[in-house]
């Protein structure tokens, strides 16, 4: 038997991807936001959209300077990933906040969040508004990943390569083992 739920909970049936914080730099400060919402587009050109409220910092200074980058934590930068996602860029400087360390980005003039794994350096092709959100479409320009974290084509089962999945609240999970499906070479 199944139950209905809220519909306020619905998402939760399906949000569990990757959690990311996006950084920006503008107006002489630079931010960091952490985004639940967010899925691969396309591969060529390589495509993202992550899902941001219109009235956040971050989303405002994507719109005006038109970069940003995606930092993949792992799951040891939880209590930071909390941090960035319960305080304000207009009143915060949250990498002093959460003790998280900005480094410079290779194309971008964007910041990096040096403790993450990996980055996704992303210039705006695209917004979508849809109420008090936006869809907002990157191109990525340059992707940097830990070497020993990433064989030719993903990311290894290391702990230090487990994404942190946001659960609702502040509650998060990460993969479990990396294992081949038996089903990979059967054709349907």
């Amino acid at each position: 038997m199944k139950k209905i739920i809220d519909l306020k909970l619905a998402t939760r049936l399906i949000n569990n991807g990757c959690t990311v914080l996006v950084s920006t730099r503008g107006d002489g400060k630079d931010n960091i936001m952490t985004v639940a919402w967010l899925m691969p587009l396309a591969k060529d050109p390589p495509l993202v959209a992550l899902a941001i409220g219109q009235s956040k910092f971050s989303y405002k200074l994507i719109q005006k300077t038109g970069q940003f980058a995606i930092n993949v934590p792992n799951k040891d930068l939880a209590p930071q990933t909390m941090i960035c996602g319960r305080h304000k860029g207009f009143e915060v400087d949250k990498f002093e906040l959460s003790g998280l360390t900005a480094r410079p980005a290779q194309k971008l003039d964007v910041p990096l969040v040096d403790e993450c794994f990996a980055h996704l350096e992303c210039r705006l092709r695209e917004t979508f508004i849809l109420g008090k959100s936006a869809i907002t479409v990157g191109e990525v320009v340059c992707a940097q990943v830990e070497d020993e974290l990433f064989d030719s084509s993903v990311l290894i089962g290391d702990d230090r390569a487990k994404t942190l999945h946001h659960l609702g609240g502040a509650k998060f999970c990460f993969p479990g083992e990396p294992f081949v499906s038996t089903a990979e070479n059967q054709q349907g």
